[in-house]
């Protein structure tokens, strides 16, 4: 496993190169790390919140979310209906389509740009895209999920 500090500062560099706005948050959960934009708006500005990097999870999530920020299909809140955008309440096949492929895409995008993936880092992704893929099959029924 690569040391911590040099995951850390691969976080610090992948933002600097990408553009992207990062904040650490001493008093974020780790599993509390969000992308946000500005607006709605493909080419608003983006920045992302994140727990200090202390282990490979916290690194993977990190690059996730710096995934959201910069893959072409990673933020597509422009694309949601307006119920999902204000209040992250699916209307459509449409609206939880667009979820799972925003997960896919900043999910692919971490494990291209980390250093390593770890047997960790895979397991970390693959729960949090259940728990999008559990929402899906609850809103859509157990035999609807789109994919």
């Amino acid at each position: 496993m690569i040391a911590i500090a040099t995951l850390a500062k691969h976080v610090v560099d992948l933002c600097d190169a990408f553009g992207v706005g990062l904040e650490i948050d001493k008093q974020l959960a780790p599993d509390g790390a969000r992308a946000m934009t500005q607006s709605y708006q493909p080419d608003a500005a983006k920045k992302v919140r994140v727990h200090p990097i202390i282990d490979e999870t916290t690194y993977c999530v990190a690059l996730h979310e710096i995934g959201h920020c910069v893959s072409p299909t990673g933020m597509m809140f422009f694309e949601w209906s307006l119920s999902m955008r204000l209040f992250r309440q699916p209307t459509s096949v449409r609206d939880i389509r667009i979820a799972l492929e925003m997960e896919d895409a900043a999910w692919m995008w971490a494990k291209h740009y980390a250093l390593e993936w770890t047997p960790l880092m895979q397991n970390t992704a693959a729960m949090c895209l259940a728990t999008y893929t559990r929402e899906a099959r609850r809103v859509l029924g157990t035999g609807g999920l789109p994919r």
